[in-house]
């Protein structure tokens, strides 16, 4: 078993890239994540067994975050680095 597991289910959702922890809290408490078929709770934990599951709606929503806004802000910071650095 992995030692960062069992977690805490906010810290499970910002570990794979859905959204930060606050915005986990958020989506737990709006009722839009499910831990093994059951809706998930602030302070749910959850194992590498378990299945967690997004509402249809977020899942919408972080594949909109993961695409092009994504590289721009790669692209942004690239920009930036080079200023500071005097390039």
């Amino acid at each position: 078993m992995d030692a960062n597991y069992p977690m805490r289910i906010n810290k499970y959702l910002s570990s794979q890239n859905y959204c930060s922890r606050r915005e986990a809290d958020g989506l737990i408490k709006a009722g839009l994540v499910k831990i093994n078929g059951r809706t998930a709770v602030l302070g749910n934990k959850v194992s590498e067994k378990d299945k967690v599951e997004l509402s249809p709606s977020v899942k919408d929503r972080t594949s909109k975050l993961l695409g092009p806004e994504m590289n721009r802000e790669k692209e942004y910071m690239v920009r930036v680095d080079k200023k500071i650095m005097g390039l």
